[in-house]
């Protein structure tokens, strides 16, 4: 099985995760979403995936069963849209994405 990661946030740290997941088998990174979309198209475009300027736009674009959440003020604003899409938490604990899972 291979597990589909969305990457939010494409900054500076994202390059080390994009080293990471190569090296992974059975994980791979399908879509990059940041809220400065010149940053997610140019990681997006580098990996040859879906990009978006959200989290939820990711999340209405491609299927996903985690998500890597890479700054805190994202994470906080992520991290609920990823809970309601699952349906439930309190946000102070990361999901996974798929439902049902």
């Amino acid at each position: 099985m291979t597990l589909r990661f969305g990457l939010v946030g494409a900054g500076g740290i994202a390059r080390t995760y994009v080293d990471v997941f190569d090296g992974l088998d059975g994980a791979h990174i399908v879509g990059v979403a940041d809220s400065d979309q010149g940053a997610a198209h140019r990681l997006g475009g580098l990996l040859g995936v879906r990009t978006a300027g959200s989290c939820e736009e990711l999340l209405r674009v491609v299927e996903l069963d985690a998500a890597l959440i890479q700054r805190l003020a994202v994470q906080q604003r992520a991290t609920g849209a990823v809970l309601e899409l699952v349906g439930g938490g309190d946000g102070d604990e990361l999901r996974p994405v798929a439902p049902g899972r």
